[in-house]
């Protein structure tokens, strides 16, 4: 006696939800030094540039460490707006003035390999980061992409944080393709 086979869409279904399953969450910054989820996640090397891909491919977030851990630097877009920013945290030198009420934005400058790059942060008390929500620019992030170093600089000229610029390429495609930047 022979057993009929089951039906395709059971095998389907059944072959859908392990590969679901299988499927980690998605990766993000964890702690110092860490990408990936709870249960699995990698140490990635100061300067290296991570993606995240958010809302369905709508919007993306490109992010590195500065060296000794000394502040993050993420930029980001969605799909819908013309243009793009830039947060950073997880910085606690003294380079940057943390106001607790609402002051005037702090002039810093991005330096990539000679060229600069002027931005005004805001610093959010709750958040406890800076950003700028219209920093990204074509210019800026063109330097970004074929760049070798990335130096936050404030308006007395002292260094905030240094990058390297690890994977800015691929980051650099990830903000081109999400939001045409």
């Amino acid at each position: 006696m022979s057993q009929s086979p089951r039906p395709f869409h059971r095998t389907l279904a059944l072959a859908a939800l392990m590969l679901v399953t299988a499927l980690p969450a998605q990766a993000q910054w964890l702690a110092v030094g860490r990408w990936g989820t709870d249960g699995s996640w990698r140490y990635v090397q100061p300067g290296t540039w991570m993606v995240l891909q958010e809302n369905g491919g709508e919007a993306v977030s490109v992010s590195a460490e500065a060296e000794n851990h000394d502040g993050r630097l993420e930029f980001w877009c969605r799909r819908e707006a013309a243009e793009g920013g830039l947060v950073f945290d997880f910085y606690f030198g003294d380079a940057l003035n943390r106001p607790e009420a609402e002051k005037e934005p702090q002039i810093a400058t991005l330096q990539i390999d000679g060229q600069t790059f002027d931005t005004a942060l805001s610093y959010d008390p709750e958040a406890r980061n800076w950003h700028d929500s219209g920093a990204l620019r074509r210019e800026l992030l063109d330097a970004f992409s074929w760049g070798s170093s990335l130096e936050l600089v404030n308006a007395a000229g002292d260094t905030i944080s240094r990058f390297r610029l690890n994977n800015s390429g691929s980051a650099r495609s990830a903000l081109r393709n999400t939001c045409g930047l």
